[in-house]
């Protein structure tokens, strides 16, 4: 069967040509498109059809399972709703094999991404991404009843449903895996939303808000230890501080993780502390910790990140933990006395879960962590949550 040719011509001159081959050997077809050949297989052995752009392959699974069909290309995943959703797959698909991963938005798959209770009445529901762009938290975002009950369909309804009501988080799910953070005490359970809203940023993107006041334990605990010896470790979070407090030796623990790192926040009057994060037990330590002094910014709306190759040593012999902020690398400074690190079992999430103390006034969106050594991603990691987020 002959070949068929399709030329366009551009109204302001040039022109545009098509070849396609009606060839129906070995169930191929072939068009090209200005030179460059677009080859499409669509021999229905199991359910797939493979399409070749310049050499770059390009797998469909028509499958008849359900109504989703799932796109390959270059190894990434992109999967079609066919009720009429199209759904790219997330950061974890672009920078595998996290340790954890916890987001108010889907970092991959198409799981719950927190439990939450309503306060009025302790009903507990399963939130799920919604089905904007960022596929996220919102009013909109499905929901099932895990304990109580509700006829609330979604977030929003939910938190209206009789009332105007606050929620908190009982459970943050690791999307890497299976590492949840929960946390089981009503008044130590961040909140997520108040007199029936979302908490947002100011991009009306949700958060977390662990409200604690200086001393205090609101935060959320791992399910178990993200590595068991010292290494490599990678840590990209975005979070906001509402406050520094005042008080000598009033810390905040953002971040707690045994043979990992764990990340302090000093107070407005400390010694080595002052408004730093503190950085240690990526060697396990005691007094190995560094700190990286800001010029007073903690309180914007940060994407932070602290990346050690497992091996790497400053000049005083501290674990050279490479820290940045929105992007800008910060310099460390070796510390000289210690802040204790985590002992096995105790990792945590908003405050230190070892003293049930060391709570963070702040609010978190997305944490990330690698047992590994993400030098190489770093740039590209950083930009994927920012254009997400829109921080700088």
């Amino acid at each position: 069967m002959p070949d068929k040719t399709l030329t366009i011509n551009h109204a302001g001159g040039g022109s545009e040509t098509y070849t396609i081959n009606r060839d129906k050997f070995e169930g191929i077809r072939n068009m090209t498109v200005d030179g460059a050949t677009v080859s499409v297989d669509h021999t229905p052995a199991d359910n797939l059809r493979n399409l070749l752009v310049d050499a770059e392959n390009v797998t469909i699974d028509r499958a008849q399972g359900g109504e989703i069909r799932t796109l390959f290309i270059d190894g990434v995943e992109v999967t079609i709703d066919r009720t009429g959703e199209v759904i790219v797959e997330g950061f974890l698909t672009l920078f595998p094999n996290a340790a954890a991963a916890y987001s108010l938005q889907r970092l991959n798959g198409h799981q719950a991404l927190i439990n939450a209770r309503r306060g009025s009445d302790n009903v507990e529901v399963d939130v799920y991404p919604d089905s904007s762009a960022n596929r996220e938290v919102s009013a909109s975002s499905p929901i099932t009843v895990t304990s109580g009950s509700s006829t609330a369909t979604t977030f929003g309804e939910f938190l209206t449903e009789g009332g105007s009501h606050n929620a908190f988080v009982t459970t943050w799910y690791d999307q890497a895996g299976s590492n949840d953070a929960s946390q089981s005490l009503d008044d130590a359970q961040p909140k997520i939303a108040e007199a029936g809203s979302l908490i947002v940023d100011a991009n009306g993107n949700p958060w977390i808000d662990f409200q604690n006041s200086a001393g205090g334990a609101i935060g959320l605990d791992l399910a178990s230890n993200i590595r068991e010896t010292n290494g490599a470790s990678s840590i990209f979070a975005s979070i906001k501080f509402d406050g520094i407090f005042t008080g000598t030796t009033t810390y905040q623990n953002p971040l707690s993780l045994y043979k990992t790192q764990r990340w302090m926040v000093g107070s407005v009057q400390g010694p080595v502390g002052y408004k730093d994060i503190v950085l240690s037990d990526a060697s396990g330590t005691v007094t190995d910790f560094r700190y990286v002094r800001f010029p007073c910014t903690l309180t914007n709306h940060n994407i932070l990140s602290s990346i050690y190759d497992g091996s790497s040593t400053t000049s005083g012999g501290k674990p050279d933990i490479q820290f940045d902020e929105n992007s800008v690398s910060r310099v460390g400074t070796d510390g000289s006395s210690h802040f204790g690190i985590p002992t096995t079992g105790n990792n945590s999430i908003g405050y230190n879960t070892q003293s049930s103390s060391q709570g963070c006034n702040a609010k978190i969106q997305e944490i990330i962590i690698y047992d590994s050594d993400q030098s190489a991603n770093r740039d590209a990691i950083e930009a994927n949550i920012n254009g997400r987020y829109s921080i700088y």
